[in-house]
């Protein structure tokens, strides 16, 4: 997450899309949006720091798919008013004596006292810890860290493959010849020093050599690896800057992303809220998405209905024209 940009920028994608949805509680197919529940997720406690709706559910998302688990600490079990968000690293999962007990640090989680959440991706290896998207990945994170760190030591050493200096007059005592290295790199090495003209004395021949077609080819490589990231994650490659990125493509993009791949990960966490926090306040309650607002997915339906009607007319049309229908 840290150390390579597309990882960041998936998870960076799908935590801003969704904490920046919209969210209601639902009885009977009333939205009602003030509620202490709502209330709570924009009071959640992080370390010493207090997060909104926003930070919450960005940072939840987030260690969802870092570590493929996220966990919420209520303080009550019974009727919560305060929830803790805890970083995954800190939470140990213990199943030697048949029950499932968490820990955070050395202490022992009371189910019968405190309110605690476990959200998890599945895990075909685990029953009780979640995969995260990065595991399948490994290999093309890997790769394109590589590529990276491959093109950087190219940039360094003049963005292409070191040449070849060698004596004309015999053999060169090893301390002229390290003397000798540290000032060519010192004088013509680097970026800076890109298309520089350099000069040898009579006794020392400069060969410059060609870069091959394997050495050039890391760009490929760069492109193919983050493309399987972005798969895993289910990014689309135009909002990661690899695709075509004309308006309507990213616009596409971006309304399948929301729709294919946010709100069913929003749908999820709610519905573990669902059976674990809402259920104790009315069991006629729920948690739910406000597809009402949001914008991209009423342009959607609205363009989506808009073509029906205009195919309707014609239909119409096209029959009144045939002498099929009549006027009226």
């Amino acid at each position: 997450y840290l150390s390579n940009p597309y990882v960041f920028a998936c998870i960076d994608q799908r935590a801003a899309n969704l904490a920046a949805l919209p969210i209601c509680i639902k009885i009977n197919d009333q939205a009602i949006y003030d509620h202490e529940i709502l209330n709570m997720f924009n009071n959640v406690f992080y370390g010493n720091t207090v997060l909104n709706q926003y930070d919450f559910f960005y940072r939840l998302s987030a260690f969802l798919d870092i570590s493929g688990n996220a966990y919420i600490w209520g303080d009550s079990a019974t009727s919560p008013t305060e929830l803790v968000l805890y970083d995954p690293s800190d939470v140990s999962i213990d199943t030697s004596s048949g029950k499932v007990v968490y820990s955070i640090g050395q202490t022992k989680i009371d189910r019968e006292k405190n309110l605690f959440i476990h959200i998890a991706n599945f895990n075909p290896s685990n029953k009780i810890k979640g995969a995260a998207p990065t595991e399948p990945a490994d290999l093309s994170i890997d790769t394109n860290n590589a590529g990276r760190v491959y093109n950087s030591s190219l940039m360094q050493k003049h963005t292409k493959i070191s040449g070849i200096l060698k004596g004309t007059a015999g053999s060169i005592p090893d301390d002229v010849r390290q003397a000798f290295k540290d000032q060519f790199t010192a004088r013509y090495s680097g970026a800076a020093n890109s298309g520089s003209v350099m000069f040898t004395s009579g006794d020392i021949e400069y060969t410059e050599t060609q870069m091959r077609p394997v050495d050039m080819d890391w760009l490929n490589a760069m492109t193919v690896s983050g493309k399987e990231i972005g798969m895993t994650f289910k990014v689309p490659p135009e909002l990661l800057g690899i695709g075509k990125a004309t308006y309507e493509n990213v616009k596409e993009a971006r309304l399948y992303f929301i729709r294919q791949v946010v709100a069913p990960q929003l749908e999820k966490i709610l519905e573990s809220f669902n059976r674990s926090l809402v259920s104790l306040f009315d069991s006629n309650l729920k948690l739910k998405v406000d597809y009402e607002k949001i914008e991209a997915i009423k342009e959607f339906q609205q363009k989506a209905e808009n073509e029906r009607l205009t195919a309707a007319s014609q239909v119409a049309v096209n029959l009144y024209n045939a002498g099929i229908i009549e006027r009226d």
